[in-house]
């Protein structure tokens, strides 16, 4: 999850799903008067979705575009592609000390982080910065992933492959397999001192009909997937698809994508929460 063109191009968290989250919440944000707001983006990674989604629903007369990522190489191609005034990206850890951060970027009207909160180790500590980054009356929309095939499919290939996943726990979120994922957040968001807040469950169910087509969604978002030599790194992808083959959706759901009669259905389920809340 360190090339950022492969990353920027993936269909495995389906980016579709990043731009229906922004039209849904954007006109929730309690946008500023005098069209100064200032927006943090966390997880940037390549700055496609900060430049590209969250970019053209701020005024034009906004003051700060700011994202934020803890890969070198995501905040450097970013930097690198999106020279837009008045927006600029910088590494940072949102689970770490922040008080340089917020020394030299003061606080924000506004802050957003889509498919990676679930990613920081320390979620309390991530929720409490959030709301420390936070001026007055600002507004976040976070979002997490709790359940998803990858984190199936690490936990049945580690036995093979732990040599290159060492910090398997890092890349799986907290909320996997917990009964009630949503209560875990409200009590960290609660606890943080948030005014209001609304955490939402929701479920989803995606199916992919080409194996080469899975392979290249998903190879550019397995954490770990640069350590691996190149020549197993196809190996491993055979065993990402076995293990995802195996997997079967409930009975009576909907899935996106699905079509009867095809030779193959790989399905993919998506557990997240969604958390939107005022200082």
């Amino acid at each position: 999850m360190d090339d950022p063109d492969a990353y920027k191009l993936s269909k495995a968290l389906r980016g579709d799903n990043r731009a229906q989250l922004i039209e849904e919440f954007a006109p929730k944000f309690n946008w500023r008067s005098d069209g100064k707001d200032s927006v943090l983006d966390i997880g940037c990674a390549g700055g496609n979705v900060t430049c590209d989604l969250i970019l053209p629903k701020l005024p034009p007369t906004f003051s700060q575009l700011v994202g934020i990522d803890i890969c070198d190489n995501m905040v450097d191609y970013a930097t690198k592609n999106y020279p837009i005034p008045k927006t600029s990206f910088k590494k940072l850890d949102i689970g770490a000390d922040i008080s340089e951060f917020k020394h030299a970027y003061g606080a924000f009207d506004h802050i957003i982080s889509l498919f990676c909160f679930h990613l920081v180790p320390d979620q309390r500590q991530a929720i409490q910065n959030v709301y420390n980054l936070l001026g007055p009356g600002g507004n976040c929309f976070l979002h997490f992933i709790c359940e998803y095939v990858a984190f199936d499919v690490y936990k049945e290939t580690y036995p093979k492959w732990s040599e290159y996943m060492e910090d398997i726990d890092d890349f799986i979120s907290p909320y996997y397999r917990r009964v009630d994922p949503a209560s875990m957040i409200r009590k960290h968001v609660k606890n943080a001192g948030f005014s209001s807040y609304i955490v939402d469950e929701r479920r989803k169910w995606y199916a992919y009909h080409d194996v080469q087509l899975f392979k290249r969604a998903y190879a550019p978002v397995i954490s770990f997937f640069s350590r691996i030599p190149v020549e197993r790194q196809e190996e491993y992808l055979d065993d990402f698809v076995m293990v995802a083959l195996g997997v079967k959706p409930d009975p009576g759901v909907e899935v996106e994508n699905f079509k009867a009669g095809q030779d193959v259905n790989i399905f993919v389920a998506y557990k997240t929460v969604i958390v939107f809340a005022q200082k």
